[in-house]
């Protein structure tokens, strides 16, 4: 395969159809001797892969599956002299070679190695210079020498990987470059070797990474490993908070072992950037079945679900069962996605990113979580759908029961009056308690009233006021939008000040009760009864499936001492132990969870929560809690320190998703949380819980 074939490859990597007649200017050639090129590359291609020229007009790939992968196995058995790099790949395969060199680096031997002119090279070095700059490197050169880099240590790599890992069809650079370019960072080392350390070491711990992770990790090892054998060292006086990194530990260990390499000065630092790597890492579990990582793909999609509904400020306000439809979807669309079935198509994507920008954007910055559970890229289609869950959620709460009432005041007429107020009717779930004239609203008794709309302009409003056109324009359906969100949320505000109010007098009335009643236990018992009836009532009709239907004394633990986190979720699955809820098998399938893929499970701030899979070892639905005496480190990068621990036990059927989402809405409320942090008592905390759940959940019908 000569030179210029090559080149035809590559080019229709990045095209699959190009003209006959742009291939002919651009190698400057007859059709005839293209027709021959063509020949002669067929002859390389696998069948069904072939290139073949249509009606004469165009040359084309005949099946694009996988032709990527072929034009790189060819690529691998060539070398720079076949292949046309561009200006971009080849600075990219450039500034690779000087970081990877731990002297000095001439023209003549960037040019012989790229198999291009000195005067080429020395036309790019400013270029060179300038990229070197923005990623805080510096590349100097000594008269008669050559270039040399020179900065620290994390910066050279980071460098190295940006090239090496950046090097993507898509983004300007062919299979091809991708190729050569992996070449020049293998060094002193024996691929074989590393590929080996990583299939054992997955064996080891029964997980399986995606191909793509698989390389991404290669290529990172080839390189650390290289520079330790160079002796370039990264520095670990800013480590950071992080997982565990016992696995990375151990993989290094392996990996290091045969070279007979001391790696005491440089394992702490160099785990915790391998951990960082392999979190990134997409896996599949080996004889698994579908359950086998339900526990962390549920917590994830959980994650997913808090987090954009935080962004969005819905977090208070979504119902359990959006919340459940919600969850369901997002289930099977990572199922749909891992099988590539994309038979979902988008229903009104334009329109809906017109109107809930927000929305789309938030989406789509948190659907990395998704991904990683695919392990493909989600498509638009499927985004569009889980957007319309929370646009659904939103606009619920827009036109959601406990109406919004409204006077109109309008000077138009009664005519213009009646029309405006049947088309608010349509729209919104308003109740026009009276239709006004601008005299007559001066002098209007305003105290059951929420919203003042108007056809003309208020001076001095005291209540939330919309200016609307009679003719109720879209930007005036906005601007309710808006407006009714507002009073909405405040309302809320309210309710929840009410609540925290009814919480704080019922501590200071159980407190002095307690207090009262210390020696006089039967007394007791019957005062406390009569106690919880004014605050709770009889008791009848609880729900079965609210969080504190699961608990009682013996489900809570306060002031547990943990020296670290991994003991904090074993003292809080021995609860459900003792109770039998779980086997001992959970609690160790619950630690080993966050061991492999770090404090995932740490999405709101100071609360961890703990859970496996039912196939873990769970018997039936529980829940358990403690409260730590002194907060533990899970090395989350925000949420730290964690004080709270919650473990859930479930089954097959889902049983403790209510409780679940009741947990998640109650601990995520800052007020609520702060209320049991400072709880002197297990009772106190149940009844904070009970209270919360009452209040927020069965008043409203959500049981």
């Amino acid at each position: 395969m000569n030179k210029r074939q090559c080149n035809l490859l590559t080019m229709l990597e990045s095209n699959y159809e190009i003209r006959i007649e742009e291939l002919m200017e651009s190698f400057d050639v007859s059709e005839r001797t293209l027709r021959n090129d063509i020949r002669n590359l067929n002859e390389f291609l696998p069948e069904g892969t072939e290139v073949s020229i249509v009606e004469g007009k165009k040359v084309i790939v005949i099946s694009r599956e996988d032709f990527s992968a072929v034009v790189a196995r060819i690529v691998n058995q060539s070398d720079y002299y076949q292949y046309k790099l561009s200006a971009q790949e080849r600075r990219a395969i450039a500034a690779v070679i000087l970081l990877y060199n731990s002297g000095y680096v001439t023209t003549a031997y960037l040019a012989d190695r790229l198999s291009t002119s000195k005067n080429t090279i020395v036309g790019e070095i400013d270029n060179l210079k300038e990229i070197f700059t923005e990623h805080g490197v510096n590349l100097k050169s000594k008269s008669g020498k050559g270039f040399f880099v020179q900065g620290e240590e994390t910066l050279i790599r980071r460098f190295i990987f940006e090239l090496v890992f950046g090097v993507k069809e898509g983004e300007g650079y062919s299979s091809a470059c991708q190729t050569l370019i992996g070449r020049e960072i293998n060094g002193r080392v024996d691929r074989k070797r590393i590929r080996e350390c990583i299939c054992d070491w997955e064996n080891k711990h029964g997980f399986e990474f995606t191909d793509e992770s698989f390389r991404m990790l290669e290529n990172y090892l080839v390189i650390i490993v290289n520079r330790i054998l160079s002796g370039n060292i990264p520095g670990i006086e800013d480590i950071g908070k992080a997982p565990d990194t016992g696995l990375a530990s151990e993989l290094l260990g392996m990996l290091f072992s045969d070279l007979e390499v001391e790696t005491e000065t440089f394992m702490e630092a160099e785990a915790h950037y391998l951990n960082r790597v392999i979190l990134g890492c997409r896996y599949i579990k080996k004889n698994s079945g579908e359950e086998t990582d339900s526990a962390y793909t549920e917590m994830r999609i959980l994650g997913f679900i808090y987090d954009v509904c935080q962004r969005i400020g819905i977090s208070q306000k979504i119902s359990y069962e959006k919340f459940h439809f919600i969850f369901v979807h997002i289930n099977a669309a990572i199922k749909r996605t891992r099988e590539g079935r994309h038979n979902v198509k988008g229903v009104f994507q334009k329109e809906l990113e017109v109107a809930y920008p927000q929305i789309f954007e938030v989406v789509r910055e948190e659907a990395g979580i998704l991904e990683e559970l695919a392990a493909h890229k989600i498509t638009d289609e499927e985004l569009t759908y889980i957007a319309m869950y929370f646009i659904a959620v939103l606009e619920e709460n827009i036109t959601s029961p406990g109406k919004i009432h409204a006077i109109l005041v309008c000077s138009a007429g009664m005519c213009t009056a009646m029309l405006l107020q049947a088309k608010l009717k349509l729209h919104f779930n308003i109740e026009i308690v009276d239709v006004l004239s601008v005299h007559q609203y001066e002098r209007y008794d305003l105290k059951n009233i929420d919203l003042v709309l108007s056809t003309v302009y208020i001076e001095k409003a005291s209540l939330p006021t919309a200016c609307i056109t009679p003719i109720l324009s879209e930007n005036d359906v906005e601007t309710l939008h808006n407006t009714i969100r507002r009073i909405k949320h405040d309302r809320k505000f309210r309710e929840e000040s009410i609540l925290e109010a009814r919480i704080t007098r019922y501590i200071s009335e159980y407190r002095e009760l307690e207090q009262r009643m210390e020696t006089e236990t039967d007394l007791y018992k019957s005062t406390v009864e009569n106690f919880y009836h004014k605050y709770f009532g009889n008791g009848s009709g609880e729900g079965e499936r609210m969080l504190y239907s699961l608990l009682d004394e013996e489900s809570v633990v306060l002031d547990y001492e943990a020296a670290a986190w991994e003991e904090a979720i074993r003292g809080a699955g021995s609860i459900l132990l003792k109770k039998g809820a779980i086997e001992e098998r959970y609690i160790d399938s619950m630690i080993q969870i966050v061991k492999r893929n770090g404090p995932y499970n740490v999405f709101i701030p100071h609360v961890a929560i703990a859970h496996a899979s039912p196939s873990d070892g769970s018997l039936m639905p529980g829940i358990s809690m403690i409260r730590l005496k002194t907060p533990v480190i899970f090395r989350h990068p925000e949420n730290d320190p964690v004080q709270v621990i919650a473990c859930i036990s479930g089954g097959p059927e889902k049983e403790y998703l209510q409780p679940f989402f009741h947990l998640i809405r109650i601990l995520q409320n800052e007020e609520v949380l702060e209320f049991i942090l400072s709880a002197k008592n297990v009772v106190e905390v149940i009844n904070i819980i009970r209270f919360y759940e009452k209040y927020f959940f069965e008043s409203k019908g959500e049981t």
